[in-house]
């Protein structure tokens, strides 16, 4: 579960360094470095240098890792659409409102 979790951070947030990636998922910077490893391993991950400092490695995606977690996103998007079309249209409605309220206190 963790690999995904940085897979889907990624392909949200490109260009996040293996430190900021640590700090959102609240884990260790050595944890991460070890689960970049694995996926590199799996082909899912690549390690690109930064040009402006080569001291500084950004992990991204490679095409399969996108194609993986693209297909999750459908997947995931097709189940959800299934849930909400057994939905009320008030059902549907009290849901977005309150969605709509809980992304208002999001920083």
């Amino acid at each position: 579960m963790p690999q995904l979790k940085i897979l889907m951070l990624l392909a949200c947030c490109p260009g996040c360094s293996a430190q900021k990636i640590a700090t959102k998922l609240k884990v260790k910077a050595a944890n991460i470095t070890f689960l970049l490893d694995q996926l590199e391993k799996k082909k899912l991950v690549k390690r690109n240098r930064e040009a402006f400092d080569r001291r500084m490695i950004t992990p991204v995606l490679t095409d399969r890792g996108t194609r993986l977690i693209n297909s999750f996103f459908r997947s995931s998007q097709s189940y959800w659409e299934e849930k909400l079309d057994k939905l009320s249209d008030e059902d549907k409605e009290a849901l977005y409102r309150g969605l709509k309220a809980l992304v208002k206190e999001l920083p």
